[in-house]
């Protein structure tokens, strides 16, 4: 950070398996993700201005085929000086004679934390479940009072607590 002259400074990264390979055990492995920064170095402190969007794969959490989720997002982190450091949410403290700072750990957590909590398939134009049909067949419950498999398929101890339920109303 010593060799950048004070003011702004824009970075262009391409983030893909090469990248994210190098992040063990973790659930990003593969996509192709476009990061810009925007750096402001000022004398007190320096401004990252994070901006993402592209795809990663990712598994289905209801059918585990493998899809392209499309990311996007911003983030503003900051960086000051301080003889301990440490990070306070957006706020990363570093030494005052640190000269460089490694932003590939919060390049990939944007990504990570870029993700919705559930992955899921995305519906097609139809407003169809994009999901694997012969998993959703084995996953799909009706819970409707006509499901003649639920009478089949009940459990008496389950019955017994949904009929003291019933009698406390």
């Amino acid at each position: 950070m010593s060799g950048l002259k004070v003011g702004a400074h824009q970075f262009e990264y391409k983030i893909d398996q090469t990248f994210l390979s190098h992040f063990e055990d973790a659930p990003v492995k593969e996509g192709l993700v476009q990061v810009k920064l925007d750096l402001d170095k000022r004398p007190s402190l320096i401004s990252l201005d994070f901006t993402f969007s592209g795809f990663i794969q990712v598994a289905c959490d209801r059918c585990l085929d493998h899809f392209e989720l499309a990311i996007e997002g911003e983030k503003n982190i900051l960086i000051k000086r301080a003889e301990k450091p440490r990070e306070e949410g957006d706020i990363i403290f570093i030494r005052p004679e640190t000269d460089e700072y490694n932003i590939a750990q919060l390049v990939y957590e944007l990504i990570v934390l870029g993700l919705p909590m559930q992955n899921i398939h995305p519906e097609d134009e139809n407003g169809e479940s994009g999901c694997d049909p012969e998993i959703l067949k084995y996953i799909q419950v009706d819970f409707s009072e006509e499901n003649p498999e639920k009478e089949s398929n009940s459990n008496p101890i389950w019955d017994q607590i949904q009929e003291q339920f019933k009698n406390k109303e």
